[in-house]
């Protein structure tokens, strides 16, 4: 199978039980159609690592399921709620959307970024990389540092970062998530 100068050749035959898994991963036509495209790109991306004579129709679905899969994981985690009083969550940090006029948003937006320029260098590294998608096992391996070191950074730069928001009167209640 000759994947490289054709791709969407070989993977015309199965795009409607493509299509039609995708639509009963995502109940929506909308994501079933970016989750198709996202498939392609993937396997397109990855197209190497096929081993001819295997099959295809069920490696290209095994990527879509595990694209799923990862969407909804990180979808999950920017949906989590403030569960605690006070607590900072990364999709809050990261979102800018705050249910206030656009002037104390932008008020809200500058008090964060100074929060965060407080933090110690080390602490505001460490929580930022994580802010950035990291995982905690990769921010301790990049700065070669003990995993339960980088959770300890995070969890006080989180809780530094409430504790100056508070002092400038700014509280999570303020934030919509």
């Amino acid at each position: 199978m000759l994947l490289t100068k054709n791709f969407y050749s070989e993977v015309q035959p199965f795009e409607s039980l493509l299509k039609s898994v995708a639509f009963n991963l995502t109940r929506s036509s909308a994501e079933a159609e970016d989750l198709l495209q996202e498939t392609y790109y993937k396997a397109c991306r990855s197209i190497n690592k096929f081993n001819d004579g295997t099959n295809f129709k069920a490696w290209l679905i095994t990527i879509m399921k595990n694209t799923f899969i990862n969407d909804y994981r990180k979808l999950k985690r920017e949906r989590e709620a403030i569960y605690k009083p006070g607590e900072l969550t990364d999709k809050l940090l990261g979102s800018g959307l705050f249910e206030t006029e656009h002037g104390e948003a932008i008020l809200i937006n500058e008090t964060l970024k100074m929060a965060i320029a407080s933090l110690k260098p080390e602490m505001r590294e460490t929580f930022l990389k994580y802010f950035e998608g990291y995982k905690y096992h990769e921010i301790a391996e990049l700065y070669q540092l003990p995993l339960g070191t980088v959770k300890s950074r995070i969890f006080l730069a989180r809780k530094e970062l409430i504790d100056y928001l508070a002092k400038n009167g700014i509280h999570h209640s303020s934030l919509a998530v």
